[in-house]
């Protein structure tokens, strides 16, 4: 995020790349929260290609600590390493993923 030192920062439901949907918050003090994500359900009957899978980029107020995901019922989704900084892991249409420290 590029927002200056200090500020707070919140968005709710950003699309992003893939059809996702994303929250999450940037304290004033610095601390990241609410990491959500979700894949809308196609409508019924429509034809579409949907992702299986969701990258992300690690916050940098992680550094040093492992990101954990959790989907559907609050089970554990393993997330798996791409690239430095950069982890991806397996998704359902529907279910709201949440992404933790």
């Amino acid at each position: 995020w590029t927002t200056p030192s200090g500020h707070a920062v919140e968005f709710s439901r950003l699309r992003a790349e893939g059809g996702f949907l994303v929250s999450a918050a940037l304290s004033a003090g610095g601390a990241f929260r609410n990491f959500t994500v979700v894949l809308p359900k196609p409508a019924v009957g429509a034809e579409v290609m949907l992702p299986t899978r969701c990258a992300f980029f690690v916050p940098r107020q992680w550094a040093g600590s492992e990101a954990s995901v959790v989907g559907a019922g609050g089970a554990k989704v393993a997330a798996r390493v791409e690239r430095p900084g950069v982890r991806s892991f397996a998704v359902e249409p529907g279910v709201v993923y949440v992404v933790k420290s």
